[in-house]
């Protein structure tokens, strides 16, 4: 085979690769705020916080979670539910950590988890007991892409 039609050869076969290959996922950004209002505790308390549209994956960078109105004196623990694979799982977060002048109690971490298309966000605190009184609010910030 003569060089140029070689090189003539390559180049189309370059060029198909290329033209096959995937192009970036858009990025929609996404927010969500849920507000729980104040209950006697149980030792958990859940509120869904967002479902993921159909024909889109979400990826979740960043929760917070904070309770305002918290009489109880117990450290509060939160976690997170997703599903991907058709799996659900509670992701730990960790304990809110304790504001010293007033009742707040805080968390905010960086993440990096998934949900799968039509299912739920959950953000779930958890104590010992049932001691006290409860309200929260938890949020997340990321991004929607095509799910293929």
């Amino acid at each position: 085979m003569p060089l140029r039609s070689a090189i003539l050869l390559l180049s189309m076969l370059m060029l198909a690769a290329c033209s096959t290959m995937r192009t970036p996922l858009a990025k929609e950004p996404v927010h969500a705020m849920a507000t729980a209002g104040t209950v006697p505790l149980n030792p958990q308390l859940s509120i869904d916080l967002y479902t993921v549209p159909a024909g889109k994956r979400l990826v979740i960078q960043h929760v917070a979670v904070s309770t305002g109105d918290a009489t109880t004196p117990q450290r509060i623990f939160a976690e997170i539910f997703t599903r991907v694979g058709g799996l659900g799982v509670w992701h730990p977060l960790g304990f809110l950590e304790r504001h010293p002048d007033i009742s707040w109690q805080i968390l905010s971490r960086p993440v990096r988890l998934y949900a799968e298309p039509e299912s739920g966000v959950a953000v779930m605190v958890l104590t010992q007991d049932h001691d006290g009184s409860l309200g929260f609010r938890a949020t997340f910030s990321g991004y929607l892409i095509d799910a293929q």
